[in-house]
């Protein structure tokens, strides 16, 4: 089974904070406009929350638990 049908089963939450035009946020753009439409299909109850903002560094959080 692929990483991404199983995200739900130990990850809460993800959150992205990216910039929306800077080039070191251009990975993490190109990885959401890539998979998320698979992310979301796989994991329907994740909460998948996207946060860009003028001159943010990219970050990913991860909340797990139970």
């Amino acid at each position: 089974m692929s990483w991404r049908a199983l995200l739900s089963t130990s990850v809460r939450e993800l959150r992205w904070n990216f910039c929306p035009e800077g080039a070191g946020s251009a990975p993490v753009r190109a990885f959401l406009q890539n998979n998320y439409t698979d992310l979301k299909t796989l994991n329907p109850g994740l909460p998948f929350l996207i946060r860009d903002a003028p001159g943010l560094n990219p970050v990913l959080f991860a909340r797990f638990g139970t």
